[in-house]
Order: structure tokens, then sequence, then C-alpha cells
């Protein structure tokens, strides 16, 4: 007799998916260092929509000063300030983007993970944010 399944966490969905893209962009970068000259790597590449280059600026690794409200959402005025780096690079042809960031808030430092993809058929860019915490 086997046991239930049990569902699954988001956290340990969310881990899975981050594996999985891990072993993807592992493989991409082994065929492209092992391609025969001529070899087209991406048959289906994402089509041009001009936003490729929206992010270009942000590519990159940077030191980052943090500015926020104490308090948010809580009528507050008072900001506190703190530092951070943040690692910044393209996907899916420029229309996604990657960062992994190192979060120095004074009660502690924390790391997170943003992801950017446009959409082209709705024409904006969603952002999604993951972190330790």
């Amino acid at each position: 007799m086997t046991e239930p399944a049990r569902p699954h966490s988001r956290r340990s969905a969310i881990a899975a998916g981050l594996a999985a893209a891990g072993v993807t962009a592992s493989m991409f970068a082994f065929a492209r260092a092992h391609a025969q000259p001529g070899s087209s790597l991406m048959p289906h590449a994402p089509t041009p929509t001009g936003h490729e280059h929206d992010w270009d600026w942000l590519v990159g690794s940077w030191s980052v000063r943090h500015h926020r409200l104490k308090a948010r959402l809580a009528g507050s005025t008072e900001w506190e300030d703190f530092p951070g780096t943040s690692v910044e690079w393209l996907t899916l042809g420029g229309l996604g983007t990657v960062d992994d960031n190192v979060i120095e808030l004074p009660s502690g430092t924390y790391r997170a993970v943003g992801f950017r993809a446009f959409d082209p058929k709705a024409g904006h860019w969603s952002i999604w944010w993951l972190d330790s915490r």
C-alpha cells in the first residue's frame, strides 16, 4: 500500500521551479559552448517586441542604497536607509530578467530574487519577488 501524496507547499513548488530553471540554464550554456557552426540553439526564439532592451541599463552587479518608510501603509513619515547588493541579468532574449539581491536591513540581512517578464499580448511587464523571509 502506498502513502497518499502530500500536497506541495508553495515554498517547495517555487524551489522546484527555480531548480528546474537552473538546470535549463546550465543545459543551454553547455549547448551554446558545444554548438556546431551554423546550428540554431534557439529555434523558437521570442518574437521581437521592441521591449528586448528595456532593462539593459540594469544588467550587472550593483551596490544598492535602499530608502523606505519604517512603517509602510500606516501613515508613517519616518524613513530608514540601508545597503544591499544586486546582480541582474537578462533572459528570454531580453523579454525577461532575473535579479539576485542581498538586503541588509538594520534588523538582519536576507536574500531575495526578482523576476520580470514581458507579456507581448498585454503589452506590459510583470514582476515577481521571492525572498528568504
